[in-house]
């Protein structure tokens, strides 16, 4: 069973955690479930500083969300990737995966099902004024500018989980609205 609550995540009050390499820091989101283990899908921001690869993660699928404030340079195999600033890229987590030259200091939105259980999709909206976003499982996150949902102002990498009900946001700028989509719904 999904998430169901709706609950707003304050960006400014989230842990960083290293990465086992030393690239960057994880800001976890969210986690379903949120036991710590294995987990059907998790939300989470990357700090990164320099290149070097990312872990491979089997059986999960990914996407990342650049965040700026610089390019994101990534090398999967046959192809580099630069992501300018609110770019999306998708990809199996288990595919070789490295953040290339230049690095400067860069975020990314991680979004990561694990596969044959959970898949999502991922929408980054532009709103410069009242946006409905129907019910769902799954999350709105503030990108660049604000968000006001029923009065609460949400700032940048702030995030409204498992809206189940239609909310409407008065939007200032960008935002991604993140689906999941449970494939067994007993075990999402």
């Amino acid at each position: 069973m999904m998430a169901r609550m709706t609950t707003i995540m304050r960006f400014a009050g989230l842990d960083p955690s290293p990465w086992a390499n030393g690239a960057g820091v994880t800001y976890e989101i969210a986690r379903y479930p949120g036991d710590g283990g294995e987990f059907g899908w998790r939300l989470s921001v990357a700090a990164i500083d320099r290149a070097g690869p990312f872990s491979p993660l089997p059986g999960i699928d990914r996407t990342l969300v650049a965040l700026g404030p610089h390019d994101l340079h990534l090398a999967i195999p046959a192809a580099t990737h630069h992501l300018t600033p609110l770019a999306t890229l998708a990809f199996p987590g288990e595919q070789p995966v490295a953040t290339v030259e230049p690095v400067r200091p860069v975020r990314a939105l991680n979004v990561m099902t694990r596969r044959g259980r959970v898949q999502h999709t991922v929408t980054v909206r532009h709103g410069s004024g009242p946006v409905e976003i129907t019910g769902r499982s799954g999350a709105v996150i503030v990108l660049t500018g604000t968000a006001t949902v029923d009065g609460t102002v949400l700032a940048p990498l702030d995030t409204l989980l498992s809206p189940t009900d239609s909310v409407q946001i008065e939007a200032t700028g960008a935002f991604a609205v993140v689906d999941f989509h449970p494939m067994d719904r007993g075990r999402a």
